[in-house]
């Protein structure tokens, strides 16, 4: 244990440790918890009151049982205490076991696209560490284009011979993707509902629920989610029994931090575990920013093996772009926080204009001078609740355009209410459109990143 600016009780520091938050970070050697007290006032800095780290079996009970001993003061009739907000990092333990497909559980596929591949090759994903993750795939025929026009009528027939040999498979997890399914799900839930029918105990993984573009990219998000339920279920079941038993009368709440730098809620992370990946990273370049007292900066943080690795945070969050995960890479549709290698002579390079200073492009440098780990817990108890849509749409005026990022936000603020948000607190982070290249005019692609404050 490693505590450090311990406050004294009647203080001004200790009166500003409610709410009390707990960042935790779990990897394949050990795990990492923290105690962070937020920043009294905006532009102050967040301080780290405590750090427990551990290795081995039981490391994550460990870590938490000794942050929550500092929080779980039982509460009183006089001063109600809050329970005890505690956010999980899994992600570095998550990537692990993508890498180790054996440590997971096989998922079937089934596509629905206008004609089934000829080609062998074609059949299976380009990527080898998601093709590992399949154990079987069925192609049924079907779909939409990228704006939902109907490709081909869904295949009835070909559906029901289908379901009846995932029946007799009977595979504990299923992957789902239709052609053109961001634009319209039609024939996704279709098949989606026969599978569930056939198979009640089955868990079933949509493409449709996490947007995107790119047909390899969605397959890959969809088979990653799919495994890597029967893994979300045994962490989140680990950690809500610690703060089950260590938390006292005030309680404690369990999130989990997403990929992009925010947090979900657990049960939103139980069903879709693949917003989960990507952490490690990304919400360290969050935790130094915050540590520093800074909400716009370019963080400079050590990279394995020598060098640096360099990230942004513009408004409080970091910068992000689509999940890459394996070698050869394979994209998903779920953001990550955009962490590069650093050029010899990184402080004097510049961020992108639109990630400095509106008057020349400049932005603070924050240099990492903390521990990975203890930076990560940081970020990930600090992290706000947030969510991310990418979709197609084809408008044809900009009063169609208006309509369409209108509806698009708010159904990102209806995902952010369910990843943890507290009702009435999220607001638009970010809001974009931009033409679709050798597509239709009027065809643009919008995303949406919006932001709430924790309950």
């Amino acid at each position: 244990m490693v505590p450090t600016a311990q406050p004294a009780e009647g203080s001004e520091c200790y009166q500003h440790t409610d709410p009390s938050l707990v960042g935790a970070q779990l990897r394949p050697d050990g795990a990492t918890a923290v105690v962070v007290r937020p920043a009294a006032r905006a532009g102050g800095r967040a301080q780290v009151l405590l750090v427990e780290r551990a290795t081995g079996p039981g490391a994550l009970e460990r870590v938490l049982t000794a942050a929550l001993s500092v929080l779980a003061a039982p509460a009183t009739d006089a001063v109600p205490s809050r329970p005890v907000s505690v956010v999980l990092d899994a992600g570095p333990y998550l990537e692990h076991l993508l890498h180790h497909a054996g440590s997971l559980d096989p998922v079937a596929v089934v596509r629905v696209t206008p004609r089934a591949s000829t080609d062998p090759a074609l059949a299976r994903h380009p990527s080898a560490l998601v093709e590992a993750l399949v154990s079987h795939r069925w192609v049924v025929p079907g779909g939409h284009d990228l704006l939902g026009r109907e490709l081909r009528l869904l295949d009835r027939d070909v559906l029901a011979d289908v379901v009846e040999t995932l029946a007799g498979v009977a595979p504990r997890y299923v992957a789902v993707v239709a052609a053109g399914s961001a634009g319209q799900p039609a024939h996704e839930r279709t098949v989606a509902d026969a599978v569930q029918a056939a198979l009640p105990g089955a868990r079933i993984s949509a493409a449709h629920d996490f947007g995107g573009h790119g047909s390899a990219a969605r397959e890959a998000t969809v088979v990653a989610d799919a495994a890597l339920r029967g893994a979300v279920d045994v962490v989140v079941d680990r950690a809500e029994a610690v703060l089950r038993r260590r938390a006292g009368r005030r309680g404690a709440e369990l999130r989990l931090c997403r990929g992009d730098g925010g947090s979900l809620s657990a049960e939103r992370a139980r069903s879709a575990p693949v917003l989960v990946l990507g952490g490690g990273h990304g919400p360290a370049v969050l935790g130094a920013a915050l540590l520093a007292g800074l909400d716009r900066c370019r963080v400079v943080l050590p990279a394995v093996g020598g060098g640096h690795l360099v990230g942004g945070v513009r408004n409080g969050l970091a910068l992000v772009r689509p999940l890459v995960v394996g070698s050869p890479p394979a994209e998903l549709v779920v953001p990550t926080v955009a962490v590069d290698r650093a050029r010899p002579g990184v402080a004097g390079d510049r961020l992108p204009a639109d990630a400095g200073s509106p008057v020349d492009g400049q932005v603070p440098d924050v240099v990492a001078d903390r521990p990975l780990d203890e930076l990560a817990c940081a970020g990930a108890a600090l992290a706000r609740p947030l969510s991310w849509l990418d979709e197609i749409a084809a408008i044809g005026s900009a009063d169609d355009l208006a309509a369409v990022q209108r509806t698009a936000v708010q159904r990102a603020t209806a995902l952010a209410t369910a990843n943890g948000a507290e009702p009435g607190s999220a607001d638009v982070v970010e809001v974009s459109a931009v033409a679709v290249p050798y597509s239709r005019a009027g065809t643009v692609r919008v995303r949406v990143r919006v932001g709430g404050a924790g309950r």
